[in-house]
């Protein structure tokens, strides 16, 4: 997992407090869809912000750290954006 994640900051809080479908669906609203890697998969974004998802995951094949240089930091930007999000903060997106 990328240590970012791990900081005490308000992104890292609202990591561990919120569903992550709060943050997809927030960042649906504002027209951006889910991050995708190398090969235009979506990115599980439980595992790479929480570290743990489910077994039967659809996106299982994602479970593994994003090397640096292969879109980590546009991962990161996406969940800085889509974790801080107006929309969800202003409560228009249920937790």
């Amino acid at each position: 997992m990328d240590p970012r994640f791990t900081e005490n900051n308000e992104l890292c809080q609202n990591i561990k407090n919120w569903k992550v479908m709060k943050a997809i669906d927030a960042m649906k609203a504002l027209g951006k869809s889910v991050p995708v890697d190398a090969n235009g998969n979506d990115r599980c974004i439980s595992y790479q912000v929480k570290g743990y998802c489910f077994s039967n995951c659809r996106n299982k094949r994602d479970h593994k750290p994003i090397p640096p240089g292969t879109g980590a930091d546009q991962f990161y930007d996406w969940c800085r954006e889509a974790y801080t999000c107006e929309e969800v903060a202003g409560g228009n997106i249920d937790s």
